[in-house]
Order: C-alpha cells, then sequence, then structure tokens
C-alpha cells in the first residue's frame, strides 16, 4: 500500500493530506485552525516506529518544541508509547511497532 503526501497547493501553510494515489480510498487532511486548544483534544496522532527509538524520537520532537507528558514511556496491551504534546498542547504518542 503506497500513500501519497500532498500538501494543499490554495493554502499550503493551512493545511497537508495523506491519500491513497489518484485519491481513491481513505485520506486524512490535517488542518491548522485559529483557535487556541481549550480542552483535552478528543482525537490525537500515534507515529507508529520500528526504525528508530521511540526516546530519539520524543528527544527531537522536545528539540522543536514539544512536551513530554511523562518521564518514562507507558506500557500497555502489548505496546510502549511515548505521549506528548506538541507545542499548542495537542497531544501525540510515539509507538514502537509490536515485535512481528
Amino acid at each position: 500500500m503506497n500513500l501519497t503526501l500532498r500538501i494543499n497547493s490554495k493554502t499550503p501553510s493551512r493545511s497537508i493530506g495523506i491519500s491513497y494515489p489518484a485519491d481513491k480510498g481513505t485520506r486524512l487532511l490535517i488542518q491548522q485552525v485559529p483557535e487556541p486548544v481549550t480542552a483535552k483534544s478528543r482525537m490525537h496522532i500515534d507515529v507508529h516506529l520500528d526504525d528508530i527509538e521511540i526516546e530519539v524520537a520524543a528527544k527531537r520532537a522536545i528539540d522543536m518544541g514539544a512536551k513530554r507528558i511523562y518521564p518514562t514511556p507507558m506500557t500497555e496491551f502489548g505496546a510502549t508509547w511515548i505521549r506528548m504534546l506538541d507545542p499548542e498542547g495537542n497531544h501525540f504518542c510515539f509507538v514502537l511497532n509490536r515485535k512481528k
């Protein structure tokens, strides 16, 4: 399965889309909105990694302005992840892929 990352040409700084080639099937659109976060996000992104350590990814994100929520990774249901906040307070996680 190949996905294509396409930046919206009309407003490149306000949204990006991830879709199948030729816009067939499901797509994910990420949009910037002017309102600040006022409560915990009802949805967040999990970034699954198997080529780099989640600690390395967390350090890179912190260097770019993210914050780590808990000092140690969480492990549950056979998965390990680090909970993070982006600079605007949106939640996201780095997840270590389960062993195949």
